[in-house]
């Protein structure tokens, strides 16, 4: 997020959509953004009823520069398999605000992801997944499993380049979406995010206890949620990274496949005037 290359691009930004009708009108920035999330739909090809979405935003974050989102989650059996974040930032020198919708795919079945003014994405498969080097064994009892899995998550740190510079990000300690037995091969796991500029979500990273050949083990995947390049450390060794690949040109920002902006709208001056009044956000 935070993403300045967006900027770059307002003369080609589509103007918002007729809300849907089945969207009540919003009164504060959280209802707009929940009806902006609903506008989607998820489905995994061959079972249209797998994927179900949290009504709910499962983190409200805010950020400098007068940033804020929420983020929301669709899930199969309880684990994420599509995660987005709808935010928005005031227009220099307009009383407009941009609001963007973030994408980022964690589905190992094929889905496909429609939204309004005929958006249409069908993200790749969720692979190499990498397992955890030097962690115990999964716990067997659920509850001990879920604590397991928030310690682990506090072994790694991330950071990311903004211009020129390293800004260490923020461990979420609580989970962004925790399950339990999504299916035979996936005993459990948590989807957590690291966080900067407050609470601003960078980078998403999915810790995972699987069977194997050798027995269960736990595995992890580490997907980026903005546009700067970022990197991923676990016990103090580098394990992941993922550069930004360009700068307000013609083509992606990035080339992680397992991200997406979908879209970009200039937000009037009077809805803007209308939920700022009721819906005061702090970083």
């Amino acid at each position: 997020m935070f993403s300045a290359v967006l900027s770059c691009a307002l003369a080609t930004l589509a103007q918002p959509d007729a809300p849907s009708q089945e969207l009540r009108s919003p009164a504060t920035w959280t209802d707009f953004y929940q009806n902006a999330a609903k506008e989607y739909q998820v489905k995994q090809n061959g079972d249209r009823s797998a994927v179900h979405f949290r009504d709910q935003a499962v983190f409200d974050w805010a950020s400098i520069d007068d940033y804020h989102g929420a983020v929301f989650a669709w899930t199969d059996r309880g684990r994420p398999t599509m995660v987005a974040t709808i935010f928005s930032f005031p227009l220099k020198g307009s009383p407009q605000r941009l609001a963007v919708h973030e994408f980022a795919s964690f589905a190992e079945a094929q889905l496909s992801v429609s939204g309004p003014g005929d958006i249409q994405w069908s993200p790749p498969l969720l692979t190499n997944l990498q397992r955890l080097p030097g962690a115990d064994p999964p716990a067997s009892r659920a509850n001990q499993l879920k604590l397991q899995c928030r310690r682990l998550a506090k072994d790694f740190s991330a950071t990311l380049n903004r211009r020129g510079e390293r800004w260490e990000l923020r461990l979420l300690t609580t989970p962004l979406v925790e399950y339990q037995d999504p299916t035979e091969d996936i005993l459990g796991g948590g989807l957590f995010g690291f966080v900067a500029y407050s609470t601003d979500p960078e980078i998403l990273l999915l810790l995972e206890a699987r069977k194997s050949a050798t027995g269960p083990a736990w595995h992890y995947k580490p997907v980026r949620f903005s546009d700067k390049s970022l990197y991923l450390k676990y016990k103090d060794q580098p394990v992941w990274e993922s550069l930004r690949a360009a700068h307000g040109g013609n083509g992606p920002d990035t080339e992680d496949p397992l991200y997406r902006v979908l879209t970009s709208q200039r937000l009037a001056p009077d809805l803007v005037e209308k939920l700022s009044a009721k819906d005061k956000r702090q970083p």
